[in-house]
């Protein structure tokens, strides 16, 4: 069975839910009303900064928490409840809590992933312009490698030499540094 991701809003969409009851709101402002304007101000950017992410991570463990906290009332008040038709509300806004917190626990993970991506991405970059300083070989041989014949293994121990001497020059080049 594939399952279609659907695209935030619609996930918002859908967690809005038509009651008959007037005060019944199933939205995610019914969990936290300044969500969505918090939100609008980091999804502005295109390209959002380490720090906006981070914030963004926070905004969605925050909703997290309010939805569990709601979702723990709720299921205390449906269980008090001998009212069958309130009962099924409140069974419904427990869903959609359970259904909104499924889709920011997805967001909290995607956002973390490209963090470390971005994290990644600049420390092979540094590591890259090191290496080209002290050996500017070094990239092409290490990738040279993976084009080779060989087996797995030998193409591991190749790289471990390559590395070795590439971290034997660095050594030493810090040392010159160092005792100039």
């Amino acid at each position: 069975v594939i399952e279609q991701v659907k695209p935030k809003a619609a996930i918002v969409e859908d967690s809005k839910i038509s009651s008959t009851s007037e005060n019944t709101d199933f939205s995610i402002a019914s969990f936290d009303p300044e969500y969505q304007q918090n939100l609008d101000k980091l999804d502005g950017n295109i390209n959002l900064s380490d720090g906006q992410i981070n914030e963004k991570i926070k905004l969605n463990q925050n909703l997290i928490d309010k939805i569990d906290n709601q979702i723990a009332i709720d299921s205390a008040q449906a269980s008090a409840s001998t009212n069958e038709a309130e009962k099924n509300e409140i069974l419904k806004k427990i869903n959609v809590g359970k259904g909104v917190k499924q889709a920011k626990l997805a967001e909290i993970k995607s956002d973390r992933e490209q963090k470390n991506r971005r994290a990644n991405e600049v420390f092979i970059a540094k590591n890259n312009l090191i290496t080209q300083k002290i050996d500017s070989n070094y990239v092409n041989d290490y990738l040279a490698i993976d084009q080779m014949p060989i087996n797995e293994y030998a193409k591991t121990t190749k790289k471990a030499v390559t590395d070795f001497a590439i971290a034997q020059k660095i050594k030493r080049k810090l040392t010159k540094t160092l005792l100039n």
